[in-house]
């Protein structure tokens, strides 16, 4: 079904068709919507010159009844507008803004993808920045902070917003790579738990951090025995992804041409497991005596297969709780999202049993024909229904690699999704992430909807 194209309506300023063109077409779209949702309605044939509405407000009130029946067919909510005779609708733009919409959001609901096989938790990294630069767009005052330094708020709020979901998962980490290791972000973690999702935490450090690791003396181990203590005393479920994208060359100190030794890449992730487990048990950081990491998920996280095969830097199933990778359609060349992830996927649901993961991914705006729109309609309706072993995926809503990855930034980086306009015409690219987060697959608001969160467990794997 094509998208409902929404008007825009202004007080006393009758649009070009005088009214009925554009009360015609919302007429349209709610046939439409009502036989999709499968519930009556009749429709009034407006025309201009007569308006029926200054003295029978009953075919305004007839869509009002009708967009609400549609939304509570799909699960939506929606408070009527009563109409009284003697308002005609240019001069009542507020409630006909309303009215759009809510067919918007009907028609995403309506054509949403079903769900195929299980439920995926959607994920994203979101600074501040880019809301800043454009704070004339999304009217932010000041510097608000991002969430990756101090917690979910006011950015993290915009971007549900925009997405017309909340996140299930919170992407932030160390806030740079360190020894000793910057302080775990417990407030952010807090604040997640209050918002009913849970952090995707990266975590690195510097060569010399990382031969410490290597080689722990006691003052190391409590160095890393204090770190986790501090996630243990949340309590809350983390996602942790130590030392990312190893089979990258160069990028990290603990990268394939850095690190040239697997074997001490897998040392250091096991001493790394073990002073959790160590303090998760109540026992002294070092001892080998703890045997479950509690409330943290160990999430191991290549970058995808061409950049490198990362098997001999596997720390085995024991050690490992999530297995996935990092990838983005970037360049100005078209790459499909097959392109981007299979290979991937296939490699890490071969290396182990375990739930799979996306850690970082995105599309260039320049990604060429048929476009960044195209592309995350793919990715969210088609590409990650039809491979089921994925359970998380985290969206890189942050300038960087690719340019700008952001649901907000359409086709060509100069296309900025702005609220309250026909988002339609000058962000299609937000209008197919809307539409394909739109979905029961992709989980929102965890706790509400079948996942239950308990003091010191992992992060669930969505049934």
């Amino acid at each position: 079904m094509a998208d409902y194209l929404r008007h825009t309506w202004v007080d006393r300023q009758y649009p070009p068709g005088l009214g009925a063109v554009e009360l015609n077409e919302i007429e349209d779209e709610l046939v439409l919507q009502a036989a999709d949702a499968g519930v009556a309605y009749t429709r009034t044939n407006w025309i201009n010159g007569r308006s029926p509405y200054v003295t029978d407000a009953s075919p305004l009130n007839n869509i009002e009844n009708g967009i609400a029946a549609v939304a509570a067919a799909v699960g939506l909510s929606y408070t009527k507008t009563t109409w009284n005779a003697g308002w005609t609708p240019p001069r009542d733009a507020t409630r006909l803004n309303k009215i759009e919409a809510q067919l918007v959001s009907n028609r995403l609901k309506l054509d949403a993808p079903s769900p195929s096989s299980g439920r995926v938790y959607s994920g994203a990294r979101i600074d501040s920045q880019f809301y800043i630069q454009h704070a004339s767009i999304y009217g932010v005052s000041g510097t608000p902070p991002d969430p990756p330094q101090n917690g979910s708020g006011p950015i993290q709020d915009l971007f549900e917003a925009h997405a017309g979901k909340k996140i299930s998962a919170v992407h932030t980490g160390t806030g740079g790579n360190a020894w000793p290791p910057n302080a775990f972000q417990t407030v952010q973690a807090t604040n997640a738990r209050a918002r009913h999702c849970f952090l995707n935490y990266s975590f690195g450090t510097t060569a010399a951090g990382l031969q410490n690791i290597l080689n722990p003396t006691t003052a190391i181990w409590t160095t890393l025995g204090n770190w986790f203590q501090a996630v243990k005393n949340v309590q809350h479920p983390i996602l942790f992804r130590p030392f990312w994208e190893m089979n990258l060359s160069q990028r990290f100190d603990w990268s394939s041409g850095k690190l040239t030794s697997a074997a001490d890449y897998v040392t250091i992730w096991r001493n790394l497991w073990h002073a959790c487990a160590d303090v998760m048990g109540g026992f002294t950081p070092g001892s080998g005596l703890g045997t479950n990491t509690g409330n943290v998920s160990f999430f191991w996280c290549c970058n995808r297969i061409n950049a490198g095969d990362p098997t001999s830097r596997y720390p085995g199933d024991q050690y490992v709780d999530w297995v996935g990778w990092d990838a983005y359609a970037q360049g100005t060349t078209w790459q499909s999202v097959t392109a981007t992830h299979q290979a991937t996927y296939d490699f890490c649901a071969a290396l182990s049993t375990k739930p799979l993961a996306i850690g970082e991914t995105g599309c260039n705006p320049d990604i060429g024909s048929p476009g960044k729109a195209a592309w995350v309609t793919d990715f969210l309706e088609n590409w990650i229904p039809n491979n089921p072993r994925l359970k998380l995926f985290s969206w890189f809503n942050e300038a960087g690699s690719p340019n700008l990855p952001h649901i907000e930034v359409g086709d060509g980086s100069g296309v900025i999704y702005k609220p309250d306009t026909p988002n339609q015409v000058l962000a299609p690219v937000t209008l197919a992430w809307q539409r394909g987060i739109a979905s029961d697959y992709y989980l929102a608001d965890v706790v509400n909807n079948g996942i239950t969160f308990t003091n010191g467990q992992k992060v669930p794997v969505p049934a």
